[in-house]
């Protein structure tokens, strides 16, 4: 028995229009998702330009602290800390946890899901989550430096009288890493850097060669790939009269030194290699970052009338994004993931990456810092005799 060639040709037809269909269906779920992923685009292209004129205060809490605080954001919250103590807020001011404690000289370092509080120049430091207090450590010797990775890795700096030891603990206080240092051999650690995995290390020292001083800045990886070297030192870099003060991890495969005249971003997936070098032409007031972004304000040596600073942002590649006379005598600094937020006296700026202006205001009274929260629109502004939380309109 054969086929029937009519029957055969009808299903060919009726295949064919199922996969047409099939093909037209495809194309209108395409055409839809990419409506929609532009009325998404534009939507976030209109936020992050939009400009908010006024503002809505949503909560107030008077200060009734004595002493002299600092403030911080640490997940779209507010910390705040003294020689006594320190508590975590939420947005109406109420606290979420307090912990209580003795220090002549609190410093408080965040990544990620951790805070430290140190005593510098003493010998204990406090580890905190979310929840509270997650262990406290003494040290053989006085602190001088603390920082934290993302997972509650431990660095400090210990000063004692002819060495200086870099230590890492765990977050039970189980000391990791042993670095000891000299004047003699590798200089005075002017500054350290954890990656927020906690396996890798960036110290900026100083030394005095005859009398000049010089600087220098060490790469150490804890892992596997650094087990053959010597002190785990796994590569170095000379700036010579170039002070670096300050180091700092990016993120957790890019690190950026931040010298008196140059920035000197580096990749260290596992050692160091240098991906670009930025020279600083004026006097450096602040350095910033983000995930994405390194920046810096600067004097402004070329025209004072528009502005006595000079803002830069540079990408991790090294190419600069955005150069910006600021018209403000600033007192603090905050960068987010997309803003960049000035404070100063009685008043603040808040600008977008591009350099447009989202928000002015002059308040009428000393603002100490303005911290952005975890929802997008509304902040902590921290005056001298309360908090407001606010939300821009």
């Amino acid at each position: 028995m054969g086929f029937n060639e009519d029957n055969e040709n009808q299903n060919v037809i009726e295949i064919d229009g199922e996969v047409k269909e099939k093909r037209h269906k495809r194309a209108q779920l395409a055409i839809i998702f990419a409506i929609l992923l532009c009325l998404f685009l534009g939507g976030y292209v209109i936020y992050c330009n939009r400009y908010y004129k006024e503002y809505q205060v949503l909560a107030t809490t008077e200060k009734k602290d004595a002493s002299t605080m600092y403030y911080m954001p640490f997940h779209g919250k507010l910390l705040k800390y003294s020689k006594d103590g320190i508590s975590y807020l939420n947005s109406k001011g109420e606290g979420i946890w307090t912990e209580s404690f003795t220090m002549k000289q609190p410093k408080a370092v965040v990544c990620e899901d951790y805070v430290v509080v140190a005593d510098l120049n003493g010998n204990s430091y406090y580890l905190f989550d979310e929840k509270g207090k997650v262990g406290k450590n003494t040290t053989p010797y006085p602190i001088c430096n603390v920082k934290v990775a993302s997972q509650g890795v431990v660095a400090v700096v210990l000063e004692e009288s002819k060495e200086n030891y870099i230590k890492l603990y765990n977050k039970s206080g189980k000391e990791l890493v042993d670095v000891k240092t000299s004047m003699e051999q590798s200089g005075y650690p002017l500054d350290i850097a954890v990656s927020s995995d906690g396996t890798k290390l960036v110290v900026s020292y100083v030394a005095l060669d005859g009398t000049s001083v010089k600087n220098s800045v060490g790469f150490y990886n804890f892992s596997k790939v650094g087990q053959n070297s010597v002190d785990r030192l796994v590569g170095g870099t000379e700036f010579g009269d170039t002070i670096v003060p300050k180091v700092e991890f990016v993120n957790n495969n890019v690190v950026c030194a931040y010298g008196d005249d140059k920035l000197v971003i580096y990749n260290m997936k596992q050692k160091p290699s240098e991906r670009a070098t930025i020279k600083v032409k004026a006097e450096i007031n602040s350095v910033f970052s983000n995930e994405k972004y390194v920046g810096f304000v600067t004097n402004n040596t070329t025209d004072l009338e528009k502005g006595k600073y000079q803002l830069y942002v540079y990408n991790l590649s090294g190419r600069k994004v955005l150069e910006k006379t600021l018209n403000i005598d600033y007192n603090t600094i905050r960068v987010t993931k997309n803003e960049i937020i000035l404070v100063g006296d009685m008043e603040c700026y808040i600008y977008n990456f591009k350099g447009k202006e989202r928000f002015h205001h002059k308040f009428g009274k000393n603002v100490q810092d303005m911290i952005p929260t975890e929802n997008g629109r509304e902040y902590m502004v921290v005056f001298e005799d309360a908090t407001e939380y606010i939300r821009l309109k």
